[in-house]
C-alpha cells in the first residue's frame, strides 16, 4: 500500500468516524422511559364529573404522555420535561414506579394494576397512582371511583 493510499485510507475512516452528531446528526435530546406491557396503552379516570380534573396518562413503549382536562389544560411529555433528569425504573408483576431526579429535586410516579378478577367492583382492568414530589405526597393511590384510571379502548 502506498503513502498515499494509507493517507486517504486514514482521511476516510476519520470522515466516518466523525459523521455522527457533529456531523450534523442529531443527539437523543430526550429521556427513555420503558413501562411495562401491561401498562402500554390510554388511561383515564373517565368517572370524574369535572372536566378539568379528568386525567389522561399515555404510556408508549419509550414515553409517557400526561394530561389534565378534556381541553389539555397541563400537558407533559415525561421524554421532554424530565430529559436532564436520572431516571430510575422498578418494574414488578402490578406495578410500575418510576424515580425522577435531577440536584434536589425528586418526583416519583408509582402505578399500580388491578387485574378484573382482583377487582370485582369494577369488572374492568384499572390503574391507580400516586405521585411525590421532594417528599410530599401530592397524589395518593385511591379506588374512589372519580380517581381511578381505567384503560382506554381504540374504537377501530
Amino acid at each position: 500500500m502506498t503513502k498515499r493510499s494509507t493517507y486517504l485510507l486514514i482521511l476516510c475512516l476519520a470522515v466516518i468516524s466523525l459523521s455522527g452528531p457533529a456531523a450534523g446528526g442529531s443527539p437523543d435530546s430526550k429521556a427513555k422511559f420503558y413501562p411495562p406491557e401491561w401498562l402500554i396503552g390510554e388511561w383515564a379516570n373517565v368517572a370524574e364529573s369535572n372536566a378539568d380534573r379528568v386525567e389522561t396518562f399515555v404510556f408508549s413503549k419509550n414515553d409517557i404522555q400526561f394530561t389534565r382536562g378534556y381541553l389539555y389544560h397541563d400537558k407533559v411529555q415525561f421524554s421532554r420535561a424530565f430529559k436532564n433528569y436520572e431516571l430510575k425504573e422498578t418494574i414488578e408483576t402490578d406495578l410500575y414506579r418510576v424515580r425522577m431526579t435531577s440536584g434536589s429535586d425528586e418526583q416519583i410516579y408509582e402505578f399500580k394494576f388491578c387485574r378484573s378478577e382482583k377487582c370485582p367492583s369494577t369488572g374492568k382492568d384499572i390503574m391507580t397512582y400516586s405521585l411525590t414530589k421532594n417528599t410530599e405526597i401530592i397524589q395518593e393511590h385511591s379506588t374512589s371511583i372519580n380517581r381511578v384510571l381505567f384503560k382506554r379502548t381504540s374504537l377501530k
